[in-house]
């Protein structure tokens, strides 16, 4: 039976990371991010989004498999992500850590083959890396290799904190969030 495959990315999809990011930048905006900023202690402060609880639990109810794909290249075995997921309820199948936004175009590339298997494939990610509430020209690039790259085989959405609006968009208006 072929699936349907939810990609979804962590920070500022899933997190907002926001919070740790400008607690750890010296000075905000604009200067330099401290190391510790990136360690599990850290991350795992990180609060859930509004509603991405909700939308991913109706994505998994209604029958989506969940894989996680995050430009986390502190958290390269994913031990940080895994136990933030974890400790907030965040059901996932699989978990793809690469070290930049950059790296994901390489994941579906290489994946290309296992998604053109499934019903439907579903990414969504803010591609941000640094700059919150604007897609820079890079990231707007990135965003639309992987739209050419995986045209016909994986829909891209650009999340803006609207889980509700994607889970009624993809789930038929599903239960009320």
């Amino acid at each position: 039976m072929k699936k349907k495959l939810l990609i979804v990315d962590v920070d500022s999809t899933l997190n907002n990371h926001w919070i740790r990011i400008r607690k750890h930048t010296r000075p905000w905006p604009g200067g330099k991010v401290e190391p510790e900023c990136f360690t599990e202690k850290e991350s795992l402060k990180d609060e859930v989004l509004p509603n991405a609880f909700y939308a991913l639990n109706l994505f998994s109810d209604t029958g989506w498999v969940i894989d996680i794909l995050t430009a986390r290249g502190w958290d390269r075995k994913g031990e940080a992500t895994k136990k933030w997921l974890k400790e907030n309820s965040l059901s996932y199948r699989n978990i793809n850590i690469v070290t930049n936004l950059s790296e994901k175009v390489g994941w579906f590339i290489k994946n290309e083959n296992t998604l053109r298997a499934n019903e439907y494939n579903l990414y969504i990610d803010d591609f941000t890396s640094g700059q919150e509430n604007l897609v820079t020209n890079f990231q707007y690039a990135i965003y639309s290799r992987i739209k050419t790259e995986m045209a016909g085989i994986v829909n891209v959405e650009i999340f803006r904190n609207n889980w509700k609006d994607i889970a009624d968009r993809y789930l038929c208006g599903g239960r009320q969030l």
